[in-house]
């Protein structure tokens, strides 16, 4: 799958997934497709093959795959699983940046640009010869989140060492306090590309629907989703939850369905599995809630708002930054999302003023991709 190579690259790309895992990968694909549109010559460097790796080759971008690991772990792994994994990771990585250094002396672009904070990657071939590098912020990760990093204070240090810094909130670029060369980080929200559902109407027939979107495991919050609405329905209200997303751990999937089942909520509660698109959920819901222990940016939190759903969030990280305009509604426990969800169906109309002001403020500044795009293509040309 791997193409002949331009030597006069604009930029090289390194992603930390070679399949459309979520945010990263996408925001990154519209990135190639903007480029591909301008002729702003690119190529992608992926760690293995897949569907992402097999989509950028179909825009007839070149794509090389060397194999390499992200920095992060799981908060759930025991010490010496922790150890092992970090001496394979070790010798994995560094044979995957002499491979890169190699391959950089063949073709040397005029920029490289890591997609992720999880990945180093391309950091010292690119010091080495002198290639301007751009590193793109895209992730929180702490342990709220379930995941975070071997050394955060080396790869911050590493970072720091970027021509550029792109973060995709603010929420994102203060993880990045404790970089000290770090000045100013360029704050870029990503744009997402939706249908236009500008004249949907929500909240206008039966019992109102409740869209959960995310894989299924602790940092995503599902297990809150669910205590909110056993509350919702003990007070007399009826509302439905549709839980869209992969199970990622089994253990915690089984403590919901033990959850609903106990409190007889079955019928309110449907699991949709995996969905490929997101609006085929969105579009039949009244209401998208974001239960994320913490966001950088939080993608379906903006789809949710282009959508014209009524947003409820966590108020935590990037979910606050996008929902603190009197767009979205924002919850810190479970019974304050469970009075949030019962004020939504007690007020209509109050709802949909506020979905409505959230689909606008997110539609001008979220769904017209060219504009990031060419924000992040203007930090590549002025990288030196």
């Amino acid at each position: 799958m791997v193409l002949s190579l331009n030597r006069s690259l604009k930029v090289l790309h390194i992603s930390g997934s070679g399949d459309f895992l979520g945010g990263a990968e996408l925001c990154l694909y519209e990135l190639i497709k903007e480029e591909c549109a301008s002729d702003y010559r690119c190529a992608l460097i992926v760690p293995y093959d897949g569907e992402f790796a097999k989509a950028v080759v179909e825009l007839d971008v070149p794509v090389k795959v060397i194999k390499f690991k992200p920095w992060s772990k799981s908060t759930s792994d025991g010490i010496l699983k922790l150890l092992i994994k970090l001496l394979i990771k070790l010798f994995i990585n560094v044979a995957a940046e002499i491979r890169l250094f190699l391959f950089l002396l063949t073709v040397k672009p005029c920029a490289i640009h890591i997609n992720t904070s999880a990945v180093g990657t391309g950091c010292f071939a690119s010091k080495i010869l002198n290639i301007p590098l751009i590193w793109h912020i895209r992730e929180l990760l702490n342990w709220e989140s379930g995941r975070t990093l071997y050394f955060p204070k080396v790869q911050r240090s590493l970072i720091s060492t970027a021509n550029s810094v792109i973060a995709v909130s603010k929420s994102a670029a203060d993880t990045l306090h404790s970089c000290k060369r770090i000045i100013n980080p360029i704050i870029v929200y990503d744009s997402i590309p939706v249908p236009d559902y500008r004249d949907r109407n929500i909240f206008r027939k039966g019992i109102p629907n409740i869209a959960l979107i995310g894989s299924i495991f602790p940092a995503k919050g599902q297990y809150d989703a669910v205590r909110a609405i056993s509350i919702v329905h003990a007070r007399g209200y009826e509302l439905t939850l549709l839980i869209a997303g992969d199970i990622k751990d089994s253990g915690y999937f089984d403590q919901l369905l033990s959850f609903i089942k106990e409190n007889n909520i079955s019928n309110y509660v449907k699991f949709l599995g995996q969905v490929d698109e997101p609006y085929a959920v969105l579009e039949d819901s009244d209401i998208c809630l974001n239960c994320s222990m913490s966001e950088s940016f939080g993608r379906v939190t903006v789809e949710g708002l282009l959508s014209g759903s009524l947003v409820v969030g966590r108020n935590t990280s990037g979910t606050a930054e996008l929902l603190n305009n009197g767009n979205g509604l924002l919850f810190n426990t479970v019974d304050e999302l469970a009075s949030l969800l019962i004020g939504s169906i007690n007020d209509f109309e109050k709802s949909r003023k506020i979905a409505k002001a959230g689909q606008e403020f997110a539609w001008d500044r979220f769904s017209d991709s060219s504009l990031s795009c060419n924000k992040i293509m203007e930090v590549f040309d002025n990288a030196k």
